[in-house]
């Protein structure tokens, strides 16, 4: 596939995820869209995060800094009809930013994280 393809293939893969998850960060993202299928279909991170960015400011997602709901600073991404008013919306939200509070916990104690990784 050529790069045009795969930033496609990005863009709809995010989409679905969205849709079916629908909120998720980009290490979430990278390891669906990235890491998983057929290799011929993995666009690189690179092309994901430029497909993140085209998807934002086209408004088919959306997007927030970590800041507003975590100290940590974070985007996390949406689908277009994402609503925090939303009980199920909500309470996915708040599941997802607990185990990434839990994940970024964990990876700052020594000797848990190699330095590569952190």
């Amino acid at each position: 596939m050529n790069l045009k393809e795969l930033k496609q293939v990005s863009k709809n893969r995010i989409k679905n995820i969205l849709r079916k998850h629908r909120v998720g960060n980009i290490r979430q993202l990278e390891s669906k869209i990235c890491e998983a299928g057929p290799p011929q279909m993995r666009p690189d991170p690179d092309l994901l995060t430029k497909a993140l960015k085209t998807l934002v400011n086209m408004g088919i997602i959306t997007s927030t800094r970590g800041s507003r709901i975590s100290a940590e600073e974070n985007i996390f991404y949406f689908a277009d009809d994402f609503n925090l008013n939303s009980p199920s919306d909500k309470e996915r939200f708040a599941k997802i930013n607990k185990l990434y509070k839990g994940y970024l916990d964990i990876v700052k104690i020594k000797g848990n994280c190699g330095d590569i990784l952190c």
